[in-house]
């Protein structure tokens, strides 16, 4: 029986312009990097940043001293921050949920991240739990965070919708027996939910 949903943030709930693929692109030219630098340069310490081995101001000191950028690091973090975007019909489709069942929020990202979004969006107003893997030390979609979250949650598999907007986090939580629904935006779930009849 369905219990609870849990959903991925980042791409899902809201949206970022500048840590997204494409938002390191433009933030590469804000800063004074080329893109294929600053790309590589998050791709090699990716999985350390966001299961909390390497803190935001270790991350873009390293970043601004290695390729001796003209910006301060407190810029760097003004720029991102500014680029939050929430989505405001998935806000309105949770306010509806959360009339019917328990969400939680299961999500890759960084420590300072995640605490400045969860604040500025009012997170926790709509979900009970909110699990990053900066705090939890894994990230999607290794299976052991899909079984963290049934331990911290006391549910199981069956008892769970799970909602990404990445292909591999989705299947990794369907090879554990998690209905799933890859995301791309808030009119497909809407129709989605409908369809499950859980709307």
């Amino acid at each position: 029986m369905l219990k609870a949903i849990v959903f991925d943030l980042g791409g899902v709930i809201f949206s970022s312009n500048a840590t997204s693929y494409e938002g390191r692109e433009k933030l590469a030219r804000q800063i004074g990097i080329e893109p294929s630098k600053l790309q590589e340069f998050w791709f090699e310490r990716r999985e350390q940043i966001i299961i909390g081995k390497i803190s935001e101001d270790g991350f873009f000191g390293e970043l601004i001293s290695t390729h001796q950028l003209p910006i301060s690091l407190q810029e760097i973090k003004d720029i991102i921050r500014d680029s939050d975007v929430i989505n405001q019909e998935m806000l309105t489709i949770l306010a509806g949920l959360k009339n019917h069942f328990q969400l939680f929020a299961l999500t890759n990202d960084v420590k300072e991240w995640i605490e400045y979004r969860i604040n500025k969006f009012n997170l926790k107003k709509y979900f009970e739990m909110i699990l990053s893997s900066s705090e939890i030390g894994l990230a999607k979609p290794d299976p052991k965070i899909y079984n963290y979250l049934f331990q911290k949650t006391d549910l199981n598999a069956k008892d769970i919708i799970f909602v990404d907007d990445r292909i591999e986090n989705v299947n990794a939580a369907e090879s554990l027996g998690i209905k799933s629904f890859h995301f791309t935006n808030a009119k497909e779930f809407k129709i989605w939910l409908e369809k499950e009849n859980t709307l």
